[in-house]
């Protein structure tokens, strides 16, 4: 077997490095790096997910394979200043030795068969394939992670689920929820390139903010998704594949689309913004709630403060739909929902008989759904 042997801009090697880190974790600390004729590549695994990046351009004198501990060795590659000079990375026995203009620096290596590179148990049906633009990728994760959580007893909240629906093959739906809010966000398909549909969960604690850190400039993604796993090509050639959840158990989050509003307000976004940041400068409890009473275009907003037994509130002209109402919802929820609208003027509240509000943007752009909850 050869022993890799490789000239490569510690730069480069850095960048690569990083992109790859999600597939480590406190159990999976190694990757492997793998000289080919060309360049290099990098391959990692853990539970959830497994990357690869694309091939590294580099000086290839020598192909082999090496085990090397991930955070060891991008720690002493970023600490390497040469200019524009190269590295050298030298397999030698059972060390990898890094090799700059003025020193040597040897790293043990791990047996590559001790390594896995490999998710288990990801055969399945195939769902469907797609292709989307990266940076409507990257935001749609953004808004929907914002409501994901990532320690939810009930395993399957703890994602963001990617949702093609049959007889609507043009966009892609991403869906992030948690037991008293949604958010959901629309991803326009470049291309579908099956007739199938379905509902698959990429997990938020590795697979969502590995895409998010890593879906940078133009260029389109390919998503293929099967039951048991998805795999992901960014722009940049690097392919993650990711285990995915039990869909079966995440709710039915489509029943809630189609609870009827009747109560409509609109509003002006920066004033109601301006409120909702009064009622939590005033509160000492993060959780607070806030009632809103609209009565004959006139919406009220107040709170009581338990801790010192005191009630304060505001009250803004509105624009009023329907009767009137009298919800409770947590603050931190409505502002959250708010900031996702960053260049309308006016925002849109539609309240439901079972007390649900969804707010949209001004062009109808879902900003997310939060339930009421007792004052």
């Amino acid at each position: 077997m050869s022993l890799l042997a490789v000239e490569i801009h510690p730069a480069l090697l850095c960048q690569k490095l990083r992109e790859i880190s999600g597939a480590t974790d406190s159990l999976h600390q190694h990757i492997i790096i793998e000289a080919k004729s060309g360049g290099l590549i990098m391959q990692g695994a853990n539970l959830y997910i497994e990357l690869a990046t694309c091939l590294i351009s580099c000086t290839v004198h020598s192909t082999g394979m090496v085990g090397i501990e991930h955070q060891s060795f991008l720690r002493i590659i970023n600490a390497v200043k040469t200019g524009n000079n190269s590295i050298k990375l030298t397999q030698v026995g059972n060390d990898l030795v890094i090799e700059t203009k003025t020193g040597r620096y040897p790293i043990p290596t791990k047996p590559t068969k001790e390594i896995p590179v490999r998710l288990e148990g990801t055969i399945g049906d195939k769902l469907f394939t797609a292709k989307v633009k990266a940076q409507d990728l990257k935001s749609a994760l953004e808004v929907c992670s914002k409501t994901a959580p990532t320690q939810d007893a009930q395993a399957a909240l703890n994602s963001i689920q990617l949702s093609i629906t049959e007889g609507r093959p043009d966009k892609m739906m991403l869906v992030g929820l948690e037991r008293a809010r949604m958010n959901i966000s629309n991803v326009a398909l470049e291309e579908h390139m099956t007739g199938k549909h379905g509902d698959v969960l990429i997990p938020m604690h590795s697979t969502v903010p590995h895409l998010m850190r890593n879906l940078n400039g133009d260029g389109v993604v390919t998503i293929e998704a099967e039951c048991a796993c998805v795999v992901i090509t960014l722009p940049s050639g690097e392919v993650v594949t990711s285990k995915v959840l039990e869909a079966n158990k995440y709710p039915n989050w489509r029943a809630i689309l189609k609870d009827p509003y009747f109560k409509q307000i609109e509003v002006e976004k920066s004033q109601f913004l301006s409120v909702l940041t009064m009622m939590q400068a005033y509160s000492t409890n993060r959780f607070q709630k806030v009632l809103l009473s609209c009565k004959q275009g006139q919406l009220s907003v107040s709170q009581k403060e338990d801790a010192w037994g005191n009630e304060a509130g505001e009250t803004i002209q509105v624009s009023q739909l329907g009767a009137d109402f009298d919800l409770s919802y947590q603050v931190h929820y409505l502002v959250d929902c708010i900031h996702v609208a960053r260049h309308d003027s006016t925002i849109r509240m539609a309240f439901s008989e079972s007390g649900l509000l969804q707010i949209t943007s001004s062009c109808g752009k879902n900003l997310g759904i939060v339930s009421s909850c007792r004052v």
